[in-house]
């Protein structure tokens, strides 16, 4: 017959007269200062929530996200979601960036041996120059605690959408599109436990402007959980191509990048690569291995 597979523990506990009772679930740090409720109409699930929203940093603050996500399930085969999301910037916003954002997505996914589907997204938020190579959690510590932010922030408002295809569970295809008017955005003064009262590092610029983006992915993930992972490979692989005719460069030295043309015909090439490998040798010891590689490989200089 067919398999299913639970990858989660059954939410029970015995009690003392020998029947089970449902047992409330030890909910991750993250979620601990979230608010969210769920109800169902139909076959529409509707999940409103009230979270923070990424990292403590020096230009937001803590971003507060709100909004609902709506799953509608037509068949056991096709799920379709559609997510809103409101970003609320507790710092108080400088005078290039206002106290609100937002996130809106929307996907069709078509479900079974071979998995296909397609999305869209329309946005105006706040990202990292780089998300490496300090983890979200270790950043935004350091910046609450100790007033030192150790990524640097653009902000970001476009359009973008995206297809992929899994003809197999371990592979995964993905093409997307997307078209975005970045900028640069100056620190605030967010408050911290200690060193409150030094300043903060300032936020370097970007080349402002418009940029269209078109990418392709490839994932092999071999791994027996993606949540908590003890065995297996996955190795993602990124090529993405940008081209922009009407960027604001910022002087760089010529050693680090030659000076781009203002006048357009920007274009340039960025690879990225995430190698995995998790290995359980003993139900106590478990030895796991990352390379990360990621870069300008073609066209104009980033």
């Amino acid at each position: 017959g067919a398999e299913r597979v639970y990858w989660d523990a059954a939410p029970v506990i015995r009690g003392s007269d020998g029947l089970l009772a449902l047992r409330e679930r030890r909910r991750p740090l993250s979620e601990l200062a979230a608010a969210r409720t769920t109800f169902q109409v139909g076959k529409v699930r509707t999940t409103l929530s009230l979270a923070t929203g990424g990292t403590y940093n020096r230009i937001e603050g803590l971003p507060i996200l709100f909004g609902p996500l709506l799953e509608w399930r037509p068949s056991s085969q096709a799920l379709a979601r559609l997510d809103l999301r409101g970003i609320l910037r507790t710092a108080g916003s400088a005078d290039d960036l206002g106290d609100f954002g937002y996130v809106a997505r929307a996907d069709l996914r078509f479900l079974g041996k071979t998995e296909f589907g397609v999305g869209g997204r329309i946005y105006s938020e706040v990202n990292p120059i780089e998300d490496h190579p300090f983890p979200g959690s270790e950043s935004g510590w350091s910046a609450f605690l100790l007033q030192r932010d150790y990524r640097d922030y653009f902000e970001r408002q476009g359009v973008g959408g995206l297809a992929y295809f899994q003809p197999h569970p371990v592979w995964r295809f993905e093409f997307s599109m997307r078209r975005d008017a970045e900028r640069s955005v100056r620190a605030t003064d967010p408050w911290s436990i200690f060193r409150n009262s030094d300043r903060w590092r300032p936020n370097p610029l970007i080349d402002d402007g418009h940029y269209f983006s078109t990418g392709l992915q490839v994932v092999y993930d071999t791994r027996n959980d993606p949540d908590r992972p003890t065995t297996g490979w996955i190795i993602r692989a990124n090529l993405e191509h940008s081209t922009s005719d009407d960027i604001a460069p910022v002087a760089l030295p010529a050693v680090v990048r030659p000076q781009p043309s203002t006048g357009g015909g920007y274009a340039t090439d960025r690879l990225s690569l995430d190698v995995r490998r998790y290995s359980r040798l003993a139900p106590a010891l478990q030895v796991n291995a990352r390379l990360r590689a990621d870069g300008w490989v073609a066209g104009d200089r980033l």
